[in-house]
């Protein structure tokens, strides 16, 4: 049996056709996930998550649900004071120092946060970690059209959004 041989040009118009219906998806695919995301903060943690700390597993546990939950209802405006009370090593400062603040300005770009630590390293620490997840291919991805960080202000302990 012989193969037939496709002429170079039709098979470069299919590879062309077929890469623009990827993209076509892709986009749709980014266009929900993007308002699920600002919708929920437990789902924008977990997926954060992989852009922050890439191959390290998420240990995902309920005192996390806890945290998210009362986090998303102080940006609700539902909850006005929230003290929270974990062991060391509990993704306390992730949550409420590097998440909370870029999930919040998705929804309230003008929103300011200052980021407190008893040890200005961890500060620092968290503000990096933060300002390293809103440069991110991920986040860029789907809201770089929204939130970008001011030129003027972009260090790594000191930086805001452009609202």
């Amino acid at each position: 049996m012989s193969a037939v041989e496709i002429p170079r040009e039709i098979r470069e118009k299919k590879l062309i056709a077929l890469r623009e219906k990827h993209a076509r998806r892709r986009r749709k695919n980014i266009g929900l996930d993007r308002e699920r995301l600002r919708a929920d903060f437990k789902a924008f943690c977990k997926e954060a998550w992989e852009v922050c700390e890439p191959g390290r597993p998420l240990k995902w546990n309920w005192h996390l649900d806890v945290i998210c939950d009362h986090l998303q209802l102080c940006a609700a405006g539902k909850l006005r004071r929230l003290i929270i009370t974990v062991p060391p090593r509990s993704m306390k400062s992730y949550l409420v120092n590097v998440f909370y603040p870029v999930w919040v300005w998705l929804n309230e770009p003008h929103h300011q946060f200052n980021n407190y630590s008893n040890n200005a390293k961890l500060a620092i620490r968290d503000s990096r970690r933060s300002r390293i997840l809103i440069l991110s291919q991920w986040f860029q991805e789907r809201w770089g059209d929204e939130i970008t960080l001011s030129r003027d202000q972009a260090e790594k302990a000191n930086f805001q959004n452009s609202a």
